[in-house]
C-alpha cells in the first residue's frame, strides 16, 4: 500500500460540504479515530494501509501518538514515501524550499541559524545555485553548507577571491608608500 500524494488539481477537486454550523465535541474522543494513535506501531500499521481503517492515508497528513506507557505525546506528519517523522521533535530550526529564490525568502532576523533543504537547483543571472543545505545567516541572506560554494564553482570562487586579494594588497601598498612615515629616532 501506499500513501496518497495530491497533485494541486486532484486537491481542487475534492468536493466539500459548507455546514451552517461548526464541530461540537460532545464527549472526549477525536473527530476522526485517525488523528490519535495508541502507538507508534499502531500509526505506522495505519500509513501501510494494514489497520483496519484500510488504505487512506495520505502525505502530509498529520497524527499524534499518545503513549499510555510513557504518558507522552508526540506529534507526526506522513511523508510521500510513507514514513511517519516526528514534529518539533529537536530543537532545531529546519526549513526545505523548492529553489534557492524560496530559501533566501525564508531567510529573516528570526530565522537566523537555521537550516534550509534546497530541493532543486535554480540559475539567477548566469550563476547556478546548486541543490542541498543552506544556514540562514541573516535577513534574506544564506550561505551554502558543504565543501563547495553556493554556485557550485569552488576553483572559480577561489580564482575571484585571489584576485581581490591581490587588488587589495596593490591597494595597501600604495598607500603605505603614500604615508609620511615618521620613526622614532626623528622629531
Amino acid at each position: 500500500m501506499s500513501v496518497k500524494v495530491f497533485t494541486k488539481q486532484e486537491l481542487l477537486d475534492i468536493p466539500v460540504i459548507s455546514l451552517p454550523k461548526a464541530y461540537q465535541r460532545a464527549d472526549q474522543i477525536p473527530l476522526d479515530p485517525t488523528f490519535v494513535f495508541a502507538s507508534l506501531e499502531d500509526a505506522q500499521d495505519y500509513v501501510d494501509g494494514e489497520s483496519t481503517y484500510g488504505d487512506i492515508a495520505y502525505a502530509g497528513q498529520i497524527l499524534s501518538v499518545a503513549d499510555s506507557v510513557s504518558g507522552g505525546v508526540k506529534v507526526y506528519k506522513v511523508e510521500t514515501d510513507g514514513r511517519l517523522v516526528e514534529i518539533g521533535g529537536g530543537s532545531a530550526n529546519c526549513f526545505s524550499a523548492q529553489t534557492y529564490s524560496y530559501a533566501v525568502r525564508l531567510a529573516t532576523d528570526d530565522t537566523i541559524g537555521s537550516i534550509v533543504n534546497v530541493i532543486y537547483p535554480e540559475t539567477i543571472s548566469g550563476d547556478t545555485y546548486s541543490s542541498g543545505l543552506y544556514i540562514i545567516t541573516g535577513n534574506n541572506s544564506v550561505a551554502k553548507l558543504g565543501v563547495s560554494s553556493a554556485t557550485g564553482d569552488v576553483e572559480g570562487d577561489v580564482e575571484n577571491l585571489k584576485a581581490r586579494v591581490i587588488a587589495l594588497e596593490t591597494t595597501v601598498t600604495e598607500i603605505s608608500d603614500a604615508c609620511y612615515w615618521i620613526d622614532g629616532d626623528s622629531e
